[in-house]
């Protein structure tokens, strides 16, 4: 993939990242350790690749370099088409270049032989696909589609394997302000409270994600059913801290010792100055370590 001029522009700063990210969706997809969730930021593979500009050539150019891998190793033939399959399903599903275009047309390429490999590839990937327009649904707020992809035997059985993934889509209900869809979270929640003391995507909560979302509600029922508000993540944060780098401030009474309150209420809302941003984190790590004591 270095070599390839097309692939070094798409990857511009390191091929690092991306390819051990890459390694790990791979080595989780195909049933593998879970060494994909704690690096997966956002739920939906096709909004993770948004920030990369990938059209038909950038598509050829990373198939080039998948084909050049699976010379490398020496496997069955039945698994080597159903990895090709694999590789030309999802790399025309994140095309998105030219912007506005219409979604590629998915490619009808089909193995040889159809063995159990290909047929448990193409499971995981219709529930891929079944989450994917589940999250696009969400964010059109077509709130009827959305409850009635929540109870299709492909979302299921994606929850039901991939457990942080129902976890994160929970937490992107929160932040929909769709009353049907609160109510579905919220009943999840006290069915299964267990829930909130779960991680996720880089070691966080659902506590983490609703903090730094300002759901006051959601955050009061978190806390009720136990979330604790200092957990930290894999890289040191607690919901204090991520409610403060968005300066949610009308969540400073539930998140941060009475005391400490006053002076981060009365700031501008949302004010994303420096020293507004600072005093907000200085006073939440300062009321973690109140509370601990």
């Amino acid at each position: 993939m270095r070599e390839d001029p097309i692939l070094l522009a798409v990857y511009s700063s390191s091929f690092e990242c991306p390819t051990k990210t890459l390694a790990a969706f791979f080595t989780q997809f195909f049933g593998g350790p879970r060494e994909y969730e704690p690096r997966r930021w956002s739920l939906s593979l096709r909004e993770a690749h948004q920030r990369f500009s990938i059209g038909e050539r950038e598509r050829v150019a990373w198939l080039r370099a998948m084909e050049r891998a699976l010379a490398d190793v020496r496997i069955e033939e039945s698994t080597r088409g159903a990895l090709h399959w694999f590789f030309a399903q999802s790399s025309a599903f994140l095309i998105n270049q030219p912007a506005g275009a219409p979604d590629a047309p998915i490619p009808s390429l089909e193995p040889p032989n159809e063995g159990p490999q290909l047929r448990e590839i193409r499971q995981r990937w219709q529930e891929l696909r079944a989450l994917e327009e589940m999250i696009a649904a969400l964010r059109l707020g077509r709130v009827g589609a959305v409850l009635e992809s929540l109870q299709s035997p492909l979302i299921e059985a994606c929850f039901s394997r991939d457990r942080a993934a129902f976890l994160s889509f929970l937490a992107l209900l929160q932040s929909s302000g769709q009353p049907a869809l609160l109510d579905y979270a919220r009943l999840e929640l006290l069915r299964s409270p267990g829930l909130v003391a779960q991680t996720y995507g880089a070691g966080r909560t659902l506590l983490h994600d609703v903090a730094g979302q300002g759901s006051p509600g959601a955050v009061e029922l978190l806390i009720q059913l136990g979330a604790d508000p200092n957990a930290r993540d894999d890289l040191e944060r607690t919901p204090c801290i991520m409610s403060a780098m968005r300066c949610m401030h009308p969540l400073a009474p539930m998140l941060y010792a009475p005391s400490f309150t006053e002076e981060l209420i009365s700031m501008p809302r949302k004010s994303s100055g420096v020293a507004a941003r600072c005093t907000w984190l200085r006073a939440a790590e300062t009321c973690r370590w109140r509370r601990r004591c």
